[in-house]
């Protein structure tokens, strides 16, 4: 095993990215695949490709993995049709931009985009930073679904990652989400549940599990109701896959829209059955806040459900002022 001694430059990045800037260009398949198998490791124990690494760990790697990167590259300097060129790749991110600074972009990523490639993913958030701007050291430094719209943020070089990542870490960004769900809530509350992956490729999910699954924390609001919807504000306490998604489900709220965790029940006529999620807001440790537009299919569910967004008597909540707060 070949090993790799995290610097204080590499300190809170994902293992998965800091696998490919010492090996080079590679698929996630193969990453996960040399996970699983024990071939990349960390401090001598099994690793996930989202583990946040810490400054004086060692990540050991087999020698078949350094050679797989190693062909992957020599066949990547051929040339190959980009999925989008440099302008157009450029013009997508200026129009999702909401604000932009020296050290980090706010996103409002759209429904459907991936933030970050996989072996079917080829158009996602991460390759249209690179190809519209290769000069610049962008770097994600938080996720959303690919189904959730919404605020995304991220960085520029690596103090601005480490301070942003450090700050989701440590739960002092603050995150704000609205989302219609089918049925109704109490007017506050919290949910805490457990959740572990269950399902096999293709098929993996989210399912509540205290006793084997990880904690998962979420406070919510429900700013108003009619008929079988409401409207209702998440922040997640903690950043589980699909964890807003599986605990509205587990209340029997799932979100409209959301097959996957609702089943039929999450699907009412006279709604888009698009997941009804949005990132609408982040609060940074500065204290400014981001807030989202809408998408069409949420602004528009709204409009046939008769429910209104948060006004200036519902702030503060979250954490957050309000004071920015955008439809």
């Amino acid at each position: 095993m070949k090993e790799f001694s995290v610097t204080d430059a590499d300190a809170g990045a994902r293992l998965d990215r800091f696998l490919r800037r010492i090996v080079g260009a590679m698929g996630q398949g193969v990453i996960e695949k040399a996970l699983r198998s024990g071939h990349v490791r960390i401090d001598g124990q099994k690793a996930k490709s989202g583990q946040r690494l810490i400054e004086g760990q060692v990540v050991s790697v087999a020698p078949y993995f350094l050679s797989h990167a190693e062909q992957q590259q020599a066949a990547q300097t051929q040339p190959k049709k980009p999925v989008v060129n440099k302008e157009k790749a450029a013009k997508e991110i200026d129009q999702m931009t909401l604000i932009q600074t020296s050290e980090w972009r706010a996103l409002n990523k759209p429904s459907g985009l991936a933030v970050q490639g996989g072996t079917q993913t080829h158009k996602h958030i991460d390759g249209l930073l690179s190809a519209g701007f290769p000069s610049r050291d962008y770097k994600l430094v938080h996720r959303i679904d690919k189904d959730t719209s919404g605020v995304l943020l991220v960085a520029e070089g690596h103090h601005a990652a480490r301070t942003l990542t450090k700050g989701f870490r440590d739960h002092i960004i603050n995150k704000f989400y609205l989302a219609l769900v089918v049925g109704a809530l109490p007017a506050s509350g919290v949910i805490s549940a457990g959740l572990r992956k269950s399902g096999g490729k293709g098929l993996e999910k989210m399912i509540i599990d205290d006793a084997e699954g990880q904690p998962a924390i979420t406070d919510f609001i429900c700013f108003d109701s009619a008929g079988v919807v409401s409207l209702v504000g998440f922040s997640p306490r903690t950043g589980r896959t699909h964890q807003l998604r599986a605990h509205a489900a587990h209340l029997s709220t799932p979100i409209l829209g959301d097959g996957k965790y609702g089943g039929a029940a999450a699907h009412i006529g006279g709604f888009e059955k698009k997941l009804h999620l949005h990132a609408w807001g982040l609060r940074l440790p500065t204290g400014e806040e981001v807030f989202a537009p809408l998408p069409g299919h949420i602004a528009s569910a709204l409009q046939v459900a008769g429910l209104n967004l948060p006004t200036a008597e519902n702030f503060p909540c979250f954490g957050f002022s309000g004071r920015d707060r955008v439809t």
